[in-house]
């Protein structure tokens, strides 16, 4: 691959992503789902005899596109189909009164087919089946060993040996099976089908998927076609259909949130991981009903999407706010050694669906494994996150209490009737086995190229400090007032986008001297540096104040590079990470 700066080989080089790695990683080529035409079958059978078939999904932002894809997708091809909408205050899971209460809002349904959820849902499927209904499961979740019963599952995490990783979200795992049913028996809808990528794509961010092989075309098409999405009429995509619903919902939520100025195009793979997955996920953090985002996509009146897109932004700005008083709480209980099984179990009286949250804010401050448990009647339910390099979920369900599921890094947890001396046992095996665990050299580095004030001569991998992050003045591998490098650079690296997991932007270290002048936006909030003619800084959130005392504490600071236009002028604009 060629690039237009001598930068990017030096990341790359350092990265270790030769030649050979990014032509695998970046191919989208993929084999078939197992079970993908045998799935098909069964809808088939459920489509020619016209019986009604319920979604049943999970209420995070991948099981909300998951079931806006089934829900558009299946009622495009023909089929008799309901959305039910998951209660967040019953946890993680379907569970029998899900089966129960769908049975009681879609009088007659006849089947059921879970997105993003079910592969461990034992006893609400079985129940399902005990009332002789057909139950089809499409996951994306690893299973737990007891086998599932269901005619027929979809799961990449279920069986590897088929379609050879376990890296796509369930969004994209129903839309591969809608693809196949419209190859397969309706190929004239298939141009409509393949419209609903756009969700699937949105999923992948949300859902921290790796972005290699076929995850990079789908998010980079889907990112093509919200950024359409977001320039047109929502009356002009109102077309009658399931997959014209769908769509002009998506629309109006990119102009509600426009207008509230909580987005700003070009819309992007931050856009979908920052503004749009933490907004949908807000509903389940505050346990509100999971119709408010359903309806968004599947009412057929623009009206009611508009109110709806108002509610979702109405509950992210009430997640943000009570996030931020449970965190500050979280820390004075800290403080005053009211946490007795720190640093790897915090207990709080915070909301079930904000636990996850917390625990990601005591997880970047830590670096290390934690459970962030709120006390139950019978003992506790929470959350756990973990670094990149410990299976927390996986350990946990060896050599753990209570029960984990969700991703090996990041999950739902409960536990019953657990006393003081297991928990002070179980945050002591967690710490254990994490500084067992935990490489002795960080995997991913922790800025991949510098950027000073100095001439610098363009290092090796094997000689940069930068590679590391280990040294407080590496020597910088390229100059501020150097605009053509830097420019080079930032197309290289839109070249190399869409970034997420697995897929990091390219992080510099920017080496600003004491003496910069700084300025500052939104009354304060906000600090923004010229570094050289045409070359800019961006910290979001932190004044010069901080930013000197991070400097002067010899911590980099760390950014991501890119181009800003305005008015017809382009600048290189550094962004604080």
């Amino acid at each position: 691959m060629d690039f237009e700066s001598q930068l990017m080989p030096l990341v790359l080089e350092r990265r270790g992503w030769d030649s050979d790695w990014l032509k695998t990683h970046t191919n989208p080529a993929h084999r078939s789902l197992g079970n993908l035409d045998e799935m098909c079958e069964q809808l088939k059978a459920v489509h020619d005899s016209g019986q009604l078939i319920v979604i049943l999904p999970d209420f995070d932002t991948d099981g909300v596109m998951a079931g806006v894809v089934g829900w558009a997708g299946l009622n495009q091809l023909g089929f008799r189909c309901g959305l039910y909408a998951p209660h967040a205050e019953n946890g993680y899971g379907i569970a029998v009164q899900d089966i129960d209460r769908a049975e009681q809002e879609f009088p007659g349904v006849q089947a059921f087919i879970t997105c993003d959820v079910g592969i461990t849902c034992h006893e609400a499927l079985s129940h399902a089946r005990e009332q002789g209904k057909t139950v089809l499961v499409t996951d994306h979740h690893e299973p737990d060993g007891t086998p599932i019963e269901a005619d027929c599952v979809v799961d990449p995490s279920a069986d590897k040996k088929a379609y050879g990783w376990d890296g796509i979200c369930g969004a994209h795992v129903f839309w591969q099976i809608l693809c196949r049913y419209a190859d397969l028996y309706d190929p004239s809808r298939r141009d409509a089908i393949d419209r609903l990528r756009v969700f699937a794509g949105i999923a992948t961010i949300a859902d921290m998927m790796p972005l290699w092989k076929e995850n990079r075309l789908l998010v980079k098409q889907s990112i093509a076609d919200s950024n359409a999405l977001a320039t047109v009429s929502p009356g002009s995509l109102a077309d009658g259909t399931p997959v014209g619903a769908a769509l002009a919902g998506l629309c109006v939520l990119y102009r509600v949130f426009q207008r509230a100025g909580k987005l700003y195009l070009p819309i992007d793979e931050q856009t979908y991981g920052w503004t749009i997955a933490p907004a949908i996920n807000s509903l389940k953090r505050l346990e509100k009903p999971m119709n408010i985002i359903q309806c968004l996509f599947t009412s057929p009146h623009l009206s009611d999407k508009y109110v709806f897109a108002e509610r979702l932004i109405e509950a992210s700005n009430q997640r943000k706010n009570l996030v931020a008083i449970k965190t500050n709480l979280l820390r004075t209980s800290v403080l005053e050694k009211h946490q007795p099984y720190a640093p790897s179990i915090f207990l709080t009286d915070a909301p079930n669906g904000i636990l996850g949250l917390l625990a990601n804010t005591v997880l970047g401050e830590t670096g290390m494994p934690v459970l962030v448990l709120r006390p139950q009647t019978n003992g506790y339910t929470g959350s756990g996150r973990a670094p990149y390099w410990f299976d927390f979920l996986s350990w946990l369900r060896k050599d753990g209490l209570g029960i984990a599921a969700g991703h090996a890094q990041a999950f739902g947890y409960s536990v019953d009737h657990c006393s003081e001396a297991d928990l002070t046992a179980l945050s002591q095996r967690i710490k254990i086995a994490a500084e067992q665990a935990k490489p002795i050299i960080p995997l991913v580095p922790k800025f991949d190229f510098t950027v000073g004030a100095t001439v610098p001569a363009m290092a090796s991998a094997s000689s940069a400090a930068a590679a590391t992050g280990n040294s407080l003045n590496p020597s910088p591998d390229v100059v501020f007032s150097d605009t053509t490098e830097l420019v080079a650079f930032a197309h290289d690296c839109a070249r190399l986008a869409p970034w997420g997991e697995d897929w990091p932007n390219p992080i510099a270290r920017l080496e600003i001297p004491l003496s910069a002048p700084w300025s500052t936006l939104s009354g304060g909030k906000h600090a923004k540096c010229t570094l050289a003619d045409g070359v800019e800084a961006m910290f979001w959130n932190m004044t010069p104040e901080q930013i000197v005392r991070q400097m002067h504490s010899g911590e980099g600071l760390r950014a991501t590079i890119g181009l800003h236009e305005w008015r017809g002028h382009t600048t290189v604009q550094f962004t604080g990470v």
